[in-house]
């Protein structure tokens, strides 16, 4: 038998209720609901009924629903609303899991914070509400979309505010100015209903207001208009004369890029072209404008909204002629390498933000002039620790700005390249040393004239980056080539490498033996059962990529000078981005180093004693030449 439900009940106002939770049922009669009858606040202690609230019938009697009556009732998911209730109370059903409520004809007032922060999906507002108040629906995460039928007489301020998912307001009997007034960004959510259900604004005044709207907020607006090759908003412009001659490029362009085609054909009779050709019989779009289409770049192309997928690019470059970078536009990106043209001159808050142990080199311009100082973000949780920005910037100021940064966390966040070291305080030039080796192994930045003070930094603090290169291979390289690592470290980095790298191992024996004479080749040679296991491994491998075309899933490596990829000797070793870029984009890896790993090493030199041909003959491992490769990876 269900527990008695306890209610208290003066002058047909609930003023109390006392349990159970669950499911409860208002007797008839009752005029008002009381202020926090159901409602509570997050302090304190709470009757468990309040929080276990699931379902609320509310009788037709019930005329009122007071403050905070249901606040923060989160199990209460959907409640109807009958014809009777005149007014709904500040703050009624703040807080509240309701997802869908049904409200009746009849109701005339929704007062300030009604269902602030609640999980509403959609809300249809009966046309005999007349008044809506201050922040009524704001905060409504998941709210998509709103219906006004009726005319309202009184509009609060951030009535939908923090909205993200709301796109569309529909209230084709209300003007616009009265919507937008102290409701920022509602004009457009309000503009892109009025595009989609044009026919239902019978009021000509209302019309006329949105189609002005819109014509001042095309940029904006368009792409909604030409997702749905919607001529009739066009035309709609057309006849209240709000589309120029000399607009041709901000409609005509956009509609073409959208392939918008009724929209083409009318604006071609708008602006009096025949034809899709000029003259010169090629189409009126420039190519490499396919972005300019109002929500990755603005249609003249000056400022980038959102960076485009770039199908598995690592590292872009931003056209010429952009001017700004938006907000967010580089957010959480996949992209290793950002390199802006000299046009760019403003940057905006979080235009780069990286998380998940990702790092991001990016070379700002020499006219940059504006920088705030969320620029560059890093998300501060668990997993983050080892992201890091690389920022290539002549700007000594913004350079001291981002490493000062880099101390928040007590880790390396942010570097600087882009001058000699001694141009930083002491301070920031380790950090300025992890951009310089980032960027000089990934071959972003030429560092060339400044290398000297790099250098000499590395070898003064030698022993710190004995531990670095064990992880870097570019460093080790760089070490050795400048003679900055000593024989304690080379014998360190041989008893830490022996097992993992025995071919870095042999590099770093063979300079041990030039450097201070004492080679021991025992130290580095593979053992004879070594070398077995890793043939046999490689045997095996061999067996089942015999007959594979292409080169998907294989691993390469390469050595000496190719003529197609790479040639291009940077003072340490040859840059193979080229070939790395190549053999990525067609499936395969690329790998510095020979191992039992590699597949393949491509050396178009049959006499090669580098170490790494030396590697791969002891292995097994197939040699072939760039052409061969070439022929294997275009091999269907």
């Amino acid at each position: 038998m269900s527990e008695k439900q306890e209610f208290v009940i003066e002058n047909g106002e609930l003023t109390e209720y006392t349990g159970p939770g669950g499911k409860v049922v208002i007797p008839d009669g009752v005029t008002k609901i009381g202020d926090d009858v159901f409602g509570w606040y997050r302090s304190g202690t709470v009757p468990k009924f309040k929080k276990m609230l699931k379902s609320v019938t509310i009788p037709d009697s019930v005329k009122e629903i007071g403050d905070r009556a249901f606040s923060n009732c989160r199990a209460l998911t959907k409640v109807t609303i009958p014809g009777s209730v005149t007014v709904i109370r500040n703050g009624a059903f703040e807080y509240s899991g309701l997802e869908r409520v049904n409200l009746a004809e009849g109701l005339k007032t929704i007062e300030g914070n009604a269902f602030l922060f609640s999980d509403l999906k959609e809300i249809r507002i009966p046309a005999s509400v007349t008044s809506i108040g201050y922040a009524a629906f704001s905060s409504c995460h998941s709210l998509e979309s709103v219906e006004i039928p009726g005319t309202l007489t009184s509009f609060g301020k951030e009535v939908f505010s923090n909205c993200p998912e709301l796109i569309r307001v529909f209230a084709p009997n209300n003007r616009l100015s009265m919507l937008m007034k102290g409701n920022t960004g509602l004009g457009l959510k309000a503009a892109a209903a009025f595009c989609k259900r044009h026919a239902e604004y019978t009021d000509p005044e209302i019309t006329a207001e949105y189609v002005d709207y819109i014509s001042k907020q095309r940029k904006k607006i368009l792409p909604e208009i030409y997702k749905d090759d919607n001529v009739k908003i066009l035309e709609m412009l057309a006849e209240a004369g709000k589309i120029k001659k000399n607009q041709r490029d901000d409609y005509l362009l956009p509609a073409l890029q959208c392939n918008a085609e009724k929209c083409v054909d009318y604006l071609k009779t708008v602006f009096g072209e025949n034809s899709p050709e000029k003259a010169d019989g090629t189409e009126p779009i420039i190519t490499g404008q396919e972005f300019r289409d109002g929500e990755h770049y603005s249609y003249d192309g000056k400022k980038l909204i959102k960076c485009p997928d770039l199908d598995g690019i690592k590292v872009y470059r931003v056209p010429e002629g952009t001017v700004e970078i938006g907000e967010g536009a580089f957010a959480d990106t996949p992209l290793e390498a950002v390199i802006l043209p000299n046009s760019v001159k403003t940057l905006r808050n979080g235009s780069f933000s990286v998380r998940g142990g990702k790092s991001l080199f990016v070379h700002l311009p020499d006219a940059l002039t504006k920088w705030p100082a969320k620029t560059f973000n890093i998300a501060y949780y668990a997993g983050s620790e080892n992201c890091c920005f690389y920022v290539a910037t002549p700007h000594k100021e913004l350079a001291e700005e981002l490493n000062g940064n880099s101390f928040y966390r007590g880790d390396k966040r942010m570097a600087y390249t882009g001058g000699p070291l001694s141009d930083l305080p002491s301070k920031y030039r380790k950090f300025a040393t992890e951009a310089f080796l980032f960027t000089q192994e990934h071959g972003y930045e030429d560092m060339s004239q400044w290398k000297d003070s790099y250098v000499a930094y590395i070898k003064r603090n030698a022993k710190h980056y004995i531990e670095a290169a064990l992880e870097n291979e570019y460093l080790l390289r760089l070490m050795m080539d400048e003679k900055i690592l000593s024989r304690e470290g080379a014998d360190e980095l041989v008893s830490r490498l022996d097992r993992e790298r025995p071919d870095l191992v042999a590099e770093v024996m063979d300079y041990r033996s030039r450097q201070f004479g004492d080679k021991t080749p025992n130290d580095f040679e593979l053992t004879d059962s070594k070398v077995e296991k890793q043939s046999r491994i490689i045997a095996e491998r061999q067996k089942t990529i015999k007959e594979q075309r292409g080169i998907e899933g294989l691993v390469f490596v390469s050595t000496g000078e190719l003529e197609r990829f790479g040639g291009k000797f940077n003072g340490y070793s040859y840059d193979m981005s080229d070939l790395k870029d190549y053999i990525e984009r067609m499936g395969g890896f690329y790998r510095g180093s020979v191992s039992s790993k590699t597949d393949y090493l491509i050396c178009n030199d049959p006499n090669s004693d580098s170490v790494k041909s030396k590697k791969a003959k002891e292995l097994g491992i197939p040699i072939i030449t760039e052409d061969e490769f070439v022929r294997m990876a275009e091999e269907k």
